[in-house]
Parts: structure tokens; sequence; C-alpha cells
């Protein structure tokens, strides 16, 4: 089996390797330092090898797709934890994550680099774009689409039918009824738009 490579050693990275370390070969991926955590070494991305696998743990979505585009051509893991359910219907792209126990329901369509925390659903024929995050607990009901690089907060509602669109974030505990814009932060329930600041000018 190839070496997993982490890149990110933050929490996130640190839960990546609690759940691949007794499986196979782990080590850390770090531009600013080598040395070794939680038992596993640090790697500069020089020291990759033609054989290994990375995994970006990384939850924010413009981060990660900055990281998937300096390594094109690297080959990406997909983790997806023992108590996850996945229908056998779910298209997944590469370099997913599906935490213990989520859930990804018949026929929905996944792309790459979802990071989908515990407890987490995804409903039927929902349609997810690249780089999005789902937060612990959020549930997507039926029929949604999300747009490339949304970030759905932990505990998250959105009603069936609902749209998020790229790049939208939809803050911890929000109740969407309604389709998000793109870039739009959302919270609340129901949900609504964040107000922007205004600028004061002296």
């Amino acid at each position: 089996m190839s070496r997993l490579v982490i890149y990110g050693a933050g929490g996130f990275g640190r839960e990546i390797w609690g759940m691949e370390q007794a499986r196979r070969d782990v080590v850390f991926c770090d531009d600013m330092r080598t040395g070794t955590l939680l038992d596993a070494v640090i790697i500069a991305p020089s020291a990759i090898g033609p054989d290994d696998e990375m995994f970006i743990a990384l939850a924010d979505p413009v981060s990660r797709r900055r990281v998937a585009e300096r390594f094109a051509g690297m080959r990406f893991a997909s983790i997806i934890a023992p108590t996850a359910i996945i229908a056998p219907t779910v298209e997944v792209g590469e370099g997913a994550f599906f935490c213990h126990y989520t859930h990804a329901s018949v026929s929905a369509r996944i792309g790459r680099q979802l990071l989908c925390h515990v407890y987490a659903y995804i409903g039927h024929e929902n349609v997810i774009g690249d780089f999005v995050t789902v937060g612990p607990r959020a549930s997507l009901n039926g029929n949604i689409t999300v747009g490339d690089g949304a970030y759905i907060g932990a505990g998250a509602v959105i009603r069936q039918g609902v749209t998020i669109g790229a790049g939208a974030t939809v803050g911890m505990g929000a109740v969407v009824t309604k389709d998000v814009p793109p870039a739009a932060t959302v919270i609340g329930n129901p949900a609504r738009t964040m107000a922007r600041p205004v600028r004061r000018v002296a």
C-alpha cells in the first residue's frame, strides 16, 4: 500500500492521522517545519515520492483548492471511515473525506476534495461541487445543489431543493429554506444574508 502524505498538521490533519495510522504508513507534509508529530515524520514537499498519495487536511475550501492546484498531477487519497454509509449509486470525486457516521444517500453526485465531517448527511440526488466543506451534523436534504467552494457550517439544515451558490458560507446552525447566492454568507433560523459592515470614512 502506498504511503499517505497528510498536507496540513493542524487539528484536522491530526484527526486524519488518528484514523489512518493503523492501516498504512502515514507522514505529514509542511512547508515550514520538519521533525515529527504524533510519532509520524514531517516531510518537506520536495520529499514526496512518486508512489505517495496526498490528502489535503485543510477545512477552508479556498486553501484546499490552492494546494490541489499546486500539486496538480499528484494522486489524491479519498478517505472513507468504516462507519460511513455511502449508497452504491453515489458518485464520489477524487480526494473526498467522509468522517465517521456520515451518510451520502442514493444517486448523490459529489465533486473533488469534499470534506464531510462527523454525523453529516448528504441527501438523495444532491449535486455537490468541488472543494466543498460540510461541517459536523449538517443536514443537506434531497435534491440540493451546492456550488464549488461552498462551506456548510456545523449543525446547518438545508431544505430540499435549495441551491447554495459557489463560494457561499452557511453559518453554524443555520436553517436554509431559500437559495443562497454565490459568495453570500447566511446565518440564523430562518437563514438570512449577513449584512456587510458599513465602511466609515473619516
